[in-house]
């Protein structure tokens, strides 16, 4: 009778724990970790050693440990990619090299795992830093007149100590031996997961800590970036060489622009001025590309990667991917998947072709609406501050580039009939056509123009893409499953909307899309914090309730430097002068904007109060079926007692 009901409420709360989204990342974790224990059962050690790509995802002498070669292949194949190769050498890298050679053949995974321990080991590469600026009631704290919204930005800034890094002392003694890309600087990580510098999540970091006067942590990170530009030519994605040969949207120009637009430091910005060029140098130099449209030539920037084989963080995943397709050669599909993460948008149906998957991904293919606006951007506050500085040579000459590309963006990449812009197939030669957020950032460089304004808001309009209660979703594709796509809604791409939207102030309906835009998605980063003490690396755009995004290689993280950085801009622009927020007059606006701000989130939502019931009726149960047992029957002696437990 006792295990009966065990065994009923077992079954109850499962049910109701996969129906609630509960069970939802512990079974994608469990999903992954069978695709990598399957791979035995149809691949051969031998086929991960001859893995045939010619460019791989770092260089330099830790190239063939960390991002290429023999020593990683056996690591996933063995399914020891967590723990081999370590965070630090033992020996030098030759005599690392050489005495994996000397394994017998074939290679038993007690001798790896013994190779494994001798030539590598466990040690932190970071430290927490601490934060000589930090101010627990900044300026902006004190124009901010609604108690929920001051409670979400204290609540964001106490989590800045948190997340303050910087590389230990051994690191910058002993780099050789260390698989990063150190800086001197102290810097801040997502969060996470994530526990090294990222170049673009750094974008929104900065605009959360110069929110805070936090004036000397941001200059920091701008010093980090210009040291890592002087001596790479370029920003990687990440301060892991296993990213360091891809880069990630360059969104630097702009953050140094954020800064001086807060500091007025112009003997700053005059010392970063040619490193910025430089970094423009290396996109021109690399991801350019030419098309011919209606007769004219037409130059274009892309996300597209150097290396062609798997990525060392995913070798398993993109080494099935390959090798599950014929159309096209491994490397292609490798470099994609690089150039994929080189977008910051690793990864969505924007990169797919046929089939819509990521055997089928053409990053590569594409040219890209939103890489090419920040180009143009870039372009333009370059051109700008040189003709502050007096040079006016280089002025008028990235004055022109700007406009050669920004014309190039509005002929090839605008649709009249659908009134946005699109990435364009270079392939087929065609646009495609799916809603995503980028679709809309030319806004951003048109200046206001009312023509493109009202075709943008009307194409919006017939796209219902704001009826979603808790913001902008990624796309409106619910059949990849990617982390990028619907219906997740994520702070870069919801920023970046809500600024395009916001650049036709003279459009009323956009002014008034923008906030309450912008309203949806603090409010549901504040019924987050205050249901479950956590800020999301992404939300669920289909609630308002806080709960995390799901889907993509990992399970959902926390921390979070851009979600924390995009909440505080908006909390800046929309919540420091009530007026901009209770003053809407648009019915729709007013409706949603006095919802938000009078209404406290909801401790629950239906599918957790079902799997809370769901609990409680369980317990009710067994310990009602316990006491009528204890009152028939004396225990036996010995009699185990067996506790049941469910992992959330």
């Amino acid at each position: 009778m006792k295990y009966i009901l065990i065994n009923y409420c077992f079954i109850f709360v499962v049910t109701n724990a996969f129906r609630s989204g509960v069970y939802d990342s512990f079974r994608r974790e469990t999903e992954v970790n069978n695709t990598k224990t399957k791979k035995t059962n149809f691949l051969s050690l031998n086929e991960f050693l001859h893995t045939e790509c010619s460019e791989p995802v770092c260089d330099g002498e830790l190239a063939d440990i960390y991002c290429r070669g023999d020593i990683l292949a056996t690591a996933w194949y063995f399914n020891l990619q967590d723990v081999c190769p370590g965070t630090k050498l033992q020996l030098p890298v030759e005599t690392v090299l050489k005495n994996f050679a000397k394994l017998s053949k074939p290679i038993k995974i007690e001798d790896f795992k013994e190779f494994c321990s001798e030539n590598f080991e466990f040690v932190p590469y970071l430290e927490a830093a601490r934060i000589a600026d930090w101010n627990s009631n900044p300026d902006m704290f004190k124009k901010i007149n609604n108690e929920r919204i001051l409670f979400l930005a204290k609540f964001i800034n106490r989590q800045w100590p948190l997340l303050s890094r910087k590389f230990t002392n051994d690191v910058l003694l002993n780099r050789t031996l260390y698989p990063v890309v150190p800086v001197p600087n102290a810097f801040f990580v997502p969060g996470g997961r994530f526990q090294v510098y990222f170049y673009w999540d750094s974008f929104w970091i900065l605009k959360g800590l110069l929110a805070t006067d936090m004036i000397d942590s941001a200059k920091n990170i701008l010093e980090n970036f210009a040291f890592i530009i002087k001596y790479h030519g370029f920003i990687p994605n990440s301060g892991h060489i296993q990213l360091s040969r891809r880069s990630q949207p360059p969104l630097f120009t702009q953050m140094i622009a954020d800064y001086f637009n807060k500091t007025k430091d112009i003997q700053f910005l005059k010392s970063v001025l040619p490193l910025l060029k430089k970094e423009m140098q290396f996109w021109e130099n690399n991801r350019t590309i030419n098309i011919t449209f209606d007769g004219n030539n037409h130059s274009f920037f892309q996300y597209r990667s150097i290396s062609n084989c798997p990525r060392p963080e995913s070798f398993l995943v993109d080494f099935l991917a390959a090798k599950d397709q014929s159309a096209l050669p491994n490397e292609v599909i490798w470099s994609s998947l690089a150039s994929a993460c080189e977008s910051g948008l690793d990864f969505t149906s924007r990169w797919f072709g046929n089939p819509k998957n990521r055997k089928g991904i053409r990053t590569n293919l594409i040219i890209p609406v939103d890489l090419n606006v920040f180009i143009v951007q870039n372009f333009q506050l370059i051109s700008g501050w040189s003709e502050f500085f007096g040079d006016y040579k280089e002025a008028k000459y990235y004055n022109q580039k700007a406009k050669k590309l920004l014309n190039s963006i509005n002929t090839v990449l605008f649709d009249k009939e659908e009134g946005a812009w699109f990435d364009y197939d270079i392939h087929t030669k065609l646009l495609r056509k799916d809603f995503y957020p980028s679709n809309i950032f030319p806004l951003m460089i048109n200046y206001d123009n009312r023509n493109f304004c009202d075709k943008i808001i009307n194409y919006l309009e017939q796209t219902n893409i704001f009826d979603f209660k808790g913001g902008v979703p990624s796309s409106l594709d619910n059949t990849s499953h990617e982390q990028w796509d619907y219906p997740n809604s994520w702070a870069p791409s919801v920023h970046l909307f809500v600024e395009s939207l916001s650049s036709c102030s003279s459009n009323y309906k956009a002014k008034i899309y923008a906030k309450t835009t912008a309203l949806k998605f603090v409010f549901n980063v504040l019924n987050g914090v205050e249901k479950f003490g956590k800020i999301w690396e992404k939300y669920d755009a289909r609630f308002d309730d806080g709960r995390s995004g799901e889907g993509g290689e990992y399970l959902p993280q926390f921390g979070f430097g851009w979600t924390n950085g995009a909440a505080l801009e908006f909390i800046k622009v929309f919540f420091t002068d009530e007026s901009d927020v209770i003053g809407l007059q648009n019915s729709f606006a007013q409706k949603i904007s006095e919802r938000l701000i009078t209404s406290p989130a909801e401790k629950g939502n239906d599918t957790t109060i079902v799997f809370s019931i769901a609990i409680m009726i369980c317990v009710f149960i067994a310990f009602f079926g316990f006491w009528i047992l204890s009152k028939s029957r004396k225990p036996h002696i010995g009699e185990k007692t067996y506790l049941l437990s469910v992992k959330n």
